[in-house]
């Protein structure tokens, strides 16, 4: 008896693999789906305001007057800490935009022909 090459076998595609057809949703490799970013930079804003509650309380600075204060500064300072986090959101928004109006072109493309 012969023994069979596992050359000679046929090549299946690796489901793996990305096809020629992108999908809109398709994320980068080894990043974050954009869901996941917003929740991120959700609870990031949530918990500068938190700490800043925690911290005014702490100082005797209580009640609905230290809610507003801390409201009132976290929002230029969420703005300035959490800056790369809505960069690459915002990037993210884009390019996945961008993809969609390709995939769109496309179909319009192949329905008139």
């Amino acid at each position: 008896m012969t023994e069979r090459d596992p050359a000679d076998d046929p090549i299946e595609p690796d489901p793996d693999e990305s096809s020629s057809v992108s999908k809109a949703s398709d994320e980068p490799a080894g990043s974050k789906p954009i869901a996941a970013l917003m929740a991120a930079y959700a609870v990031g804003r949530l918990g500068i305001f938190v700490i800043l509650g925690m911290i005014f309380w702490a100082f005797g600075f209580r009640g609905l007057p230290g809610l507003l204060a801390a409201a009132l500064i976290s929002i230029p300072l969420s703005f300035v800490v959490l800056k790369a986090w809505r960069v690459e959101l915002a990037k993210r928004i884009e390019e996945r935009k961008v993809a969609q109006l390709s995939i769109k072109d496309e179909f319009r493309i192949t329905d008139r022909d």
